[in-house]
């Protein structure tokens, strides 16, 4: 995650390949913390280093917190 870079404009991340990972959903864990998720199938699935950064996954997902630094400073 510290490779993407957060846009607040856009609600994006975008990865060191330049593809934008937009948020999809918000999720509540078995604990109660609230995440946003950020990701795209069509952004991973061509990717020419996307198994290096998402292992057998179909997609990269980011998650972030209302209170992660990431959403907070560019």
């Amino acid at each position: 995650k510290k490779y993407f870079a957060y846009n607040e404009a856009t609600d994006t991340f975008t990865c060191p390949q330049r593809k934008i990972l937009p948020y999809k959903s918000d999720y509540t864990t078995k604990r109660g913390q609230f995440l946003k998720m950020y990701y795209s199938f069509k952004a991973c699935h061509h990717c020419p280093v996307g198994q290096q950064c998402k292992g057998n996954a179909e997609k990269r997902v980011i998650t972030a917190t209302a209170f992660d630094p990431s959403l907070t400073d560019e």
